[in-house]
């Protein structure tokens, strides 16, 4: 079994749809908790999920969602 752990952004095809990618949010024995892109969560068997390496992501460019908190003095 592949070891995936919080946090690491995976990839999986889900039946009918294209494939997602996604960060992975909680990790069971069974399945794996995946949060995509788009908000939709998903409950994956490891086996299914591949990580994703590099800019490999379908995420859009420049629509960060980081907030730069100012410096504290």
């Amino acid at each position: 079994m592949q070891s995936v752990r919080i946090g690491d952004r995976v990839s999986f095809h889900a039946p009918g749809n294209d494939p997602k990618t996604g960060i992975v949010a909680k990790c069971n024995r069974k399945t794996v908790t995946v949060i995509t892109v788009d908000g939709r969560q998903w409950n994956v068997a490891p086996v299914f999920l591949s990580r994703v390496i590099g800019a490999e992501t379908d995420a859009p460019s420049g629509n960060s969602q980081v907030i730069q908190l100012p410096n504290k003095r």
